[in-house]
């Protein structure tokens, strides 16, 4: 009995090889609990992605809120400064009008232009503290970093 006598007009006879096709059958009524664990098991891993996913959007809108504040927040202090340097610059002034008329030493003017000096390196620094900034921002909304939009700290100061 072989597969040679499976011949459509012989099939429902009992030399057929009816018996050699029967144990290659098989039945899905009893794999359900198979089904069921891989179904699961698809289901978890497809929560977890999800759940990763969710998390990296939440991480990614963090960053650019705290990227964002940061930038604010040193255009805030550059504002500050720039008010500073300019007040410090008219007491520069009237430090130099008074030694024009022999009110005060020249020394006593020229270290009135301390403050002044001290003042625009700080800005320098708050600067380049605001560009680094920018970067982290452009960053984190997952853009690329264009030199030739943001010019260099040299080009702010001297406007």
């Amino acid at each position: 009995m072989g597969l040679t006598h499976l011949v459509l007009p012989h099939l429902l006879r009992s030399t057929a090889g009816q018996f050699a096709l029967l144990p290659g059958i098989t039945l899905p009524i009893f794999d359900g609990g198979l089904l069921n664990a891989n179904l699961l098991q698809a289901r978890s891993g497809s929560n977890v992605l999800v759940e990763r996913y969710n998390q990296a959007v939440l991480d990614a809108v963090r960053d650019v809120a705290v990227a964002a504040n940061t930038v604010q927040g040193l255009q805030r202090q550059d504002e500050l400064g720039r008010d500073k340097r300019d007040a410090i610059g008219l007491q520069v002034a009237d430090a130099g009008a008074r030694e024009d008329r022999g009110l005060v030493a020249r020394v006593d003017a020229r270290a009135a232009r301390l403050p002044l000096l001290q003042e625009g390196v700080q800005l320098v620094g708050l600067q380049g503290r605001g560009l680094a900034a920018e970067v982290a921002l452009v960053r984190a909304l997952g853009g690329g970093f264009d030199p030739a939009a943001h010019p260099l700290p040299a080009a702010r100061m001297a406007q």
